[in-house]
């Protein structure tokens, strides 16, 4: 018996000009980042066309539609969860598209964007295996940087084995049809001696002070038997370099609780 699916559609639409004005204002490299790239490569399809076939109860039907779009990996699992979101990744007005599967513990996730009329696969991530911790979110979407402009965050699973694991979160931004990635942190690990956890804070998005700097602060809990610390991370986006850097440690205000 197939699993029920659920989709999902999210539409991101910025209704608010003052919003547009801002967006379109948004400090951004004018040369590529010099950053590593996550790799893209075209779709000779439409995905739009595509999309109503991953629900497909055949079974052939669902496999050839999720790898038309070069989702290998989830293609012939029985999906649990898709969901299907039309959002504004960039600052141009069209809406990108971010598809997510899963089946069980295993997930798979891909970003589409538009470029000259012709569809791009701009960034796949996959997780996370039979034995895996089960991860929720596996991906979502925030504005780390600027108004009505969304980032990719991805939670996935890093080293694993016999008493040992780790969790990474990731963050993903879109320039001029490039993903890159903008940030990457141990979310959590343990092994048999010690082990961390980190709650993480993502800037607000209150007001439209361009010169507020967007800051990422990590409060991660290191543990060693039975003892425990406490250590403050935060990471600030600089819009020349297209990343999050980190702080010195100890610089503006960030309160060990």
């Amino acid at each position: 018996m197939v699993a029920r699916v659920t989709l999902a559609i999210l539409l991101a639409v910025s209704v608010c000009h003052t919003q547009i004005v801002v967006a379109e204002r948004e400090g951004t490299p004018s040369k590529a980042p010099q950053l590593p790239a996550e790799p893209r490569h075209s779709l000779s399809l439409d995905p739009d066309q595509v999309l109503p076939r991953l629900l497909s109860t055949d079974a052939a039907i669902r496999s050839a539609a999720f790898r038309s779009l070069g989702m290998e990996y989830i293609a012939d699992w029985t999906p649990t969860d898709v969901r299907i979101l039309a959002v504004n990744l960039d600052a141009d007005d069209e809406l990108e598209r971010v598809v997510t599967a899963r089946s069980g513990t295993n997930a798979e996730a891909v970003a589409l964007d538009r470029q000259e009329g012709a569809w791009w696969s701009v960034g796949q991530w996959a997780c996370c295996g039979p034995r895996a911790t089960y991860i929720e979110p596996f991906l979502e979407v925030r504005q780390l940087v600027w108004h009505g402009t969304n980032d990719i965050i991805v939670h996935a699973g890093g080293a694993t084995g016999t008493g040992v694991g780790e969790q990474r979160l990731s963050a993903y931004r879109l320039w001029n049809g490039t993903l890159y990635k903008v940030l990457d942190i141990l979310e959590w690990a343990y092994n048999w001696s010690e082990s961390e956890q980190a709650s993480v804070e993502y800037p607000v998005m209150e007001d439209m002070d361009s010169s507020k700097p967007r800051i990422i602060t990590v409060r991660r809990v290191k543990g060693q038997g039975r003892r425990s610390r406490v250590v403050c991370e935060r990471y600030q986006w600089d819009a020349k370099g297209f990343l999050f850097r980190p702080l010195p440690a100890g610089r503006g205000g960030c309160l060990v609780r």
